[in-house]
């Protein structure tokens, strides 16, 4: 039985008065803002990005639509692993968001779980590297960041409140960051979009999509990418940008295009992708083979060239 069958009460964390209110004085305006973004966001593709994008899918679609990496190796069906993964991740947040697991505990069963399935890449740095240092610099008010952190990687209602809750995680970042000398050894507010879009991912995956920086270098190289100064607004684009390429590619294809398929067709165009198996290495009996077959139940996705090898801040 799955995770959700069992436990179909969603239970609200006992929120923090002040983060509440930050979130309540802009409900009154959720409304409002959500018309103007559906129509700021539906921004025009020309039609030569539409014929590279239609490229990129057809290359990915030649290739049996797998996910392989710079040396040839392929997963069999990451997507079906993710599938079985999320399961799992569910249960690590519930038991945070029951008080059965504190800050620390919760922080400790995420970074072990993903370093054994790391199909999202959470192990690099705008993930787990972000988490432990974000919780460092919040050791004297550990509870709030507790709470805090509780609220936002709940799943959002709509992208509106989705931006609010990233503008509170990122504000709350360069609050701390105000008080660490070397910027460079303390948390980035901007890593906040992947950090959320992640956890929002395991909650609906066919709603939101994980901002991975390999994708926006894809998005870059297309011409289709403008860099914000902030997350949300990062995010915003990107979650706009994401929706239009699933929707032209649903009409070229006449398929329902899902976020995990744009996300490996960009992933094989950017050819930024690397597999880190902590399992033994098996001997190959055909030493001519080109192609590798490696078992996503029992390898590790390591994405740390997804989200580190761009020099764009997000």
């Amino acid at each position: 039985m799955k995770y959700d069958e069992v436990h179909k009460q969603t239970i609200k964390p006992k929120v923090d008065i002040d983060f509440e209110q930050q979130l309540d004085h802009t409900k009154g305006r959720r409304k409002s803002n959500n018309r103007i973004l559906k129509n700021n966001l539906n921004r025009m593709i020309s039609s030569d990005i539409k014929k590279k994008v239609f490229v990129i899918w057809d290359n990915y679609a030649k290739n049996d639509r797998r996910v392989i990496d710079k040396k040839g190796s392929y997963f069999e069906d990451i997507d079906k692993s993710r599938l079985l993964a999320i399961e799992d991740i569910k249960k690590i947040i519930h038991q945070f968001s029951r008080g059965i697991f504190n800050i620390y505990e919760f922080k400790t069963n995420l970074d072990s779980y993903n370093k054994k399935h790391n199909y999202w890449g959470f192990t690099a740095a705008k993930g787990q590297m972000f988490f432990n240092l974000l919780t460092k610099a919040s050791e004297h008010d550990i509870a709030k960041f507790s709470t805090l952190i509780k609220q936002v990687i709940q799943e959002p209602s709509n992208l509106g409140e989705a931006i609010e809750k990233i503008a509170l995680l990122s504000n709350y970042v360069k609050s701390k960051q105000t008080k660490i000398i070397d910027k460079r050894k303390g948390p980035n507010p901007k890593s906040a979009a992947y950090f959320l879009s992640y956890f929002w991912q395991i909650y609906n995956y066919e709603k939101w999509p994980v901002m991975y920086s390999s994708i926006i270098i894809s998005l870059t190289e297309l011409g289709l990418w403008q860099d914000f100064e902030t997350a949300q607004e990062n995010y915003k684009s990107f979650f706009s940008l994401n929706d239009d390429i699933k929707e032209i590619l649903s009409t070229y294809t006449g398929l329902k295009i899902t976020n995990w398929e744009i996300e490996h067709a960009l992933w094989n165009f950017s050819g930024t992708q690397s597999i880190n198996s902590k399992q033994p290495k098996k001997k190959e009996n055909n030493k001519a083979a080109i192609i590798k077959v490696v078992k996503v139940a029992d390898a590790s996705f390591d994405l740390n060239d997804y989200i580190c090898s761009i020099n764009i801040t997000i």
